[in-house]
């Protein structure tokens, strides 16, 4: 397992179309749709197995976000993975489903290709 603190960029589409991949598993109520607007990045932790790719809150943006939960992006599900420049760090663009989600983290070359390398271990 493979396990880096991130940011995550969170706003009422993405959080809508994530309700929508993740029913009936795992689910990312209405309220945090209202308390996040527009494009928020958020600190966190991604894990990532085998089998997932786990995003979630860190402590302190649990306290602001009570009700948000994890995400789990079934490996499987993953269609395509880019980066996109930055400023202090480069943006990894995971896109599943209909949707994407956004993460920003140091070193993301690296952890992108570990991604990658997970995902052909995996099929």
């Amino acid at each position: 397992m493979i396990k880096k603190a991130i940011n995550f960029q969170v706003s009422s589409k993405h959080i809508n179309s994530w309700i929508v991949f993740m029913e009936p598993s795992v689910f990312l109520p209405m309220l945090t749709v209202s308390k996040i607007l527009g494009g928020t990045w958020v600190g966190g932790t991604c894990e990532i197995n085998q089998d997932y790719i786990r995003v979630y809150a860190n402590k302190l943006n649990k306290v602001f976000l009570n009700d948000f939960k994890e995400l789990l992006i079934p490996l499987n599900d993953i269609k395509n993975i880019e980066l996109e420049k930055g400023f202090m760090s480069n943006i990894i663009i995971i896109s599943f489903g209909n949707t994407l989600i956004k993460i920003r983290c140091f070193k993301a070359n690296k952890f992108m290709q570990d991604i990658k390398d997970l995902i052909k271990e995996a099929s």
